[in-house]
Parts: C-alpha cells; structure tokens; sequence
C-alpha cells in the first residue's frame, strides 16, 4: 500500500470534521486537493495575517478555490500582530501563530455539532526535521521536541511525506498555488534554519532521514 493510500484510509477511518488550514502555498493546496478525494467531511479555514500585501493574493486564491469547488470555508484576519508582537514581548512569528490558531479552534469548535472536530494542517517531514532542529536549539525537553502526527486536536496527515514529494504530486496534479516571498528571508529563526543551516548540515549527514528515523524508534520504544 503506498502512503498516499494509507493516509487516505486513515483519513475515512476517522470519526471527525475536519477544520483545513489552507494558506494557499503549495503543502496546504496539496492537503485541499487530497481531502476533495476522500469521502471525508470537512471545511476550510484560511487566516490572512495582514502582514504583506501578498495577503490578499493568498487569501483571493483560496476563496476562489473553494467557491468554484462548492467548499464551506471561514475566513480569519490577523489584528495589529506586530503591535501586539511588542505590547507581549514576542516574536512577530509568535502572535501570528497565536493568532491563527485560536482562528482556527474558533473555527473547529463551531462546525463542531457534537462530534469531534480535527484541526488539518500541511506541515511535512521536512518541517518536522526543523522543528527538532529549533526545538533543540532552544532547549525544549527531548519528550517534546518533535510534532505529533495525530494529538486527538491536530491532525498532520503529511508528516512522513518529504515536501519534494509534495512538490511533485502539486506539479502532476496542475495545482496552482502562491509562495511565501518571506520565506526566503532569514529573520526568522525558522527561515535562517531552512535557508542556511540544515542545507549545510546535508552536505555531511542526511538528518531529513535520520531525524524522522529517531522519533520512529522513539515512538516504538
């Protein structure tokens, strides 16, 4: 059975309304294109942070997929992040992140009707090899330093999927999508890691197999 088929079973396994985190870049696309294959009943939910211009693209991409698909979605705007980013003592980062998540358990628990509503979110191998990395960095306890799969409240059907992969079935698939031009901006500690450090890292140890190896072993100890 191949991943792509697993995951979909375990998807229509699952007793849930699922809540889709869709920014309109490539990972959170693939994930729409995936759920509109399953039998699974779900929604989407997409948080404009108002931080950039290429925003409103983002936001306009998803409304637009999901008005000519005939799928129910809920639309979040970010409120003065960078202010409040300073009125908390947090990364700009930190209350964007804050901000959309309770934009999306807002969202779950109001589709919710008395069954259990899962939060669906892109993230992939490759954003799980950073997240160690950062969490590492930052001296967060080995039982939590990396993302689970499936906490019961969030659900990240991709995990085990490298995102070339998910480049590839995008490309297959004729997906459209919008890239995130910060993403390739290193003040964020994320950002440096992707852009400068891991790549440096790859050139001696493939920590985008090993890493997910370990939490394997982990998982099964």
């Amino acid at each position: 059975m191949t991943a792509w088929r697993s995951i979909r079973n375990e998807i229509e396994e699952m007793d849930a309304t699922f809540v889709l985190a869709i920014s309109g870049g490539v990972d959170s696309m693939v994930l729409l294109d995936f759920f509109t294959r399953t039998d699974a009943n779900f929604v989407v939910a997409h948080f404009n942070h108002n931080l950039q211009p290429i925003n409103v693209e983002m936001q306009k991409h998803v409304i637009d997929y999901c008005i000519k698909n005939n799928i129910e979605h809920y639309v979040g705007q970010g409120v003065s992040i960078k202010l409040n980013s300073k009125l908390n003592h947090t990364s700009i980062e930190a209350e964007a992140r804050k901000q959309r998540y309770d934009f999306l358990e807002a969202v779950a628990k109001s589709v919710s009707n008395g069954r259990q509503a899962v939060i669906v979110t892109g993230h992939h191998q490759d954003d799980q090899v950073e997240t160690v990395m950062l969490n590492l960095f930052r001296g967060v306890g080995l039982q939590s330093v990396f993302m689970e799969k499936n906490n019961g409240r969030q659900y990240r059907p991709f995990l085990d999927i490298p995102k070339s992969e998910l480049l590839e079935c995008a490309r297959k698939r004729g997906l459209a999508w919008i890239d995130d031009p910060t993403n390739a901006e290193n003040d964020a500690e994320r950002n440096w890691l992707r852009n400068e450090i891991i790549p440096q890292i790859m050139e001696r140890r493939n920590i985008s197999k090993t890493i997910p190896l370990s939490i394997e072993k982990y998982l099964k100890s």
